[in-house]
C-alpha cells in the first residue's frame, strides 16, 4: 500500500488524514495531538490576567516601554505563575515596539513551578505555534497590555 500523507487543514494546519491515509492511526493521533494542543492553550488563555510591570513608563515617541518589575501571569490551570521579563538577564525590562507590533510570550504547555518566561516583539504570530499570547500591542502612539489597558 501507498503511504499517503496526511492533509494540513487551511488555518489553523490541522493534519487531517485522508480518505486513503496509511497509516491512518498515526496520523489520526497526530491530529488529535494538534487539537488537543489547541483548545489547551484557549482553555489557559481564556483566565489569563496579566498583572505587575511595576512602573510602566511609555515613549510614544520612540516606542520604547520601560518597566521596574517583572510582570506576572498566573496560570490558574497549573496554580503557577509565569513572570515576565524581556531579557533574560533580569536587568533588562525595555522593549521597542513599532506601530502594530505585539508584545508576545510562548505560554509553557505545563508548569511544575513558577517559571521565568521572555518576551519577544513581532509583527506577526507564528501559525506553527499554538502557545504564542499577545500581551501588549502598538498602535500609532497608544499601546494597550492586556487586562492592564492603554499605557500611557
Amino acid at each position: 500500500m501507498t503511504v499517503v500523507a496526511a492533509t494540513p487543514t487551511q488555518f489553523l494546519k490541522y493534519p487531517l488524514p485522508g480518505e486513503d491515509s496509511d497509516p491512518f492511526y498515526d496520523q489520526f493521533i497526530s491530529l488529535m495531538q494538534s487539537v488537543e494542543n489547541w483548545s489547551y492553550i484557549n482553555t489557559l488563555a481564556r483566565n489569563f490576567f496579566l498583572a505587575g510591570g511595576g512602573t510602566l513608563t511609555w515613549n510614544s515617541g520612540t516606542g520604547i516601554l520601560t518597566w521596574t518589575d517583572d510582570f506576572v501571569l498566573p496560570v490558574f490551570f497549573w496554580g503557577k505563575r509565569l513572570l515576565l521579563r524581556y531579557g533574560p538577564d533580569n536587568a533588562i525590562r525595555a522593549a521597542a515596539i513599532q506601530n502594530g507590533q505585539a508584545l508576545v510570550v510562548e505560554i509553557p504547555f505545563t508548569l511544575g513551578t513558577d517559571q521565568v518566561v521572555n518576551f519577544s516583539v513581532v509583527s506577526q504570530l507564528d501559525q506553527n505555534k499554538q502557545n504564542q499570547w499577545v500581551a501588549g500591542w502598538r498602535s500609532g502612539t497608544q499601546l494597550f497590555m492586556h487586562s492592564i489597558g492603554e499605557v500611557v
